[in-house]
């Protein structure tokens, strides 16, 4: 029998359709259930599964992460493709011109392993600073969604994300010698770990404006990714240069930092060789100074005094020819 609780909060929810898969379970059980679980009620359906997973977040009363997929996201048709070159995980619909814009947003404040509201720059700009410098060193892992192949192909979402418990959980499928099938769980504990549902935005703003501060207390900063192709790393990379340009610029138009200055600098490194991508693709040398410190000999460096040169010099970086 279905309860009329599950049946109702499915039908204002635009899932009506979904009223009978559920009719075994209780309320309790319903909301309690994660997204590796949506298929065993028949629900494959990339759409459904997300407004699915909504839904159960508002019932439990844990804050979804909205505005994370807009009318392009929500079609299966728009899903980026992963297993090309990763820039091809950039949208059309990801406007890199508009961070010159945007307002800028404060850290996000925990509440049950849940990002919490995002405020304005105007508001935080003192909590910048109050903040302590995070810690030397930190692990951070954002789960990408199945892409259009993997999804025509009927691949299973094998990762499992407890956001409250930073650890990422693999369900790997596995065959015993009488070929019976089981599932082996393995769990992975990291500083943090982010769903395919949360936006750059709060990635930036929990993982990198805690750096900001770090820079203007004397310290050094670095955020790289790390993944094979198709994971994501432009996609997630991409927008973090001109918010936190956009964060220290802000921090430069305060009368106690006015004097300092933005430098920026551009280099690959490939085939264990350096090149200049501010300078023609100009072939650097790596040398170490007398205080035992490694410099790179000859790298163009451009004072920066403004967001939009910035994204000038990203732009003139990332066209460098190979």
């Amino acid at each position: 029998m279905v309860d009329m609780t599950i049946a109702k909060a499915l039908s204002q929810a635009g899932l009506e359709h979904l009223v009978d898969a559920f009719s075994e379970i209780s309320f309790q059980r319903f909301k309690s259930l994660l997204i590796q679980d949506y298929e065993k009620f028949g629900v494959y359906d990339v759409h459904d599964k997300q407004t699915l997973f909504r839904l159960i977040q508002s019932i439990s009363g844990k804050p979804s992460n909205k505005a994370v997929y807009d009318e392009t996201h929500n079609a299966p048709d728009a899903l980026m493709d992963l297993e090309a070159d990763d820039t091809d995980f950039l949208t059309d619909d990801l406007d890199l011109d508009g961070f010159a814009e945007t307002n800028l947003a404060d850290s996000p404040v925990r509440n049950n392993g849940y990002i919490g509201a995002v405020h304005s720059a105007t508001d935080s700009e003192p909590e910048l600073f109050s903040a302590p410098d995070p810690p030397k060193i930190r692990v951070i892992v954002r789960k990408r969604p199945l892409n259009k192949k993997e999804l025509e192909r009927g691949d299973a979402d094998v990762l499992e994300c407890d956001q409250s418990a930073s650890t990422l959980f693999v369900n790997e499928p596995k065959l015993k010698v009488d070929l019976t099938r089981f599932t082996e769980r393995h769990s992975f504990r990291f500083d943090d770990v982010f769903d395919e549902f949360v936006c750059n935005d709060e990635l930036y703003d929990l993982a990198i404006r805690p750096l900001i501060a770090t820079i203007f207390r004397s310290g050094k900063a670095t955020c790289f990714a790390y993944g094979q192709t198709g994971s994501g790393k432009t996609y997630t990379m991409a927008p973090l240069a001109p918010r936190a340009a956009k964060d220290i610029f802000g921090v430069l138009a305060r009368p106690d930092h006015q004097h300092a200055r933005l430098w920026v600098s551009c280099y690959e490194i490939y085939g264990g060789k350096l090149f200049d991508l501010l300078g023609q693709r100009a072939k650097l040398e790596v040398r170490e100074d007398a205080k035992k410190r490694v410099q790179v000999v000859g790298l163009k460096e451009v004072e920066v005094g403004e967001p939009s040169l910035l994204k000038d010099l990203c732009d003139t970086a990332a066209a460098a020819p190979p």
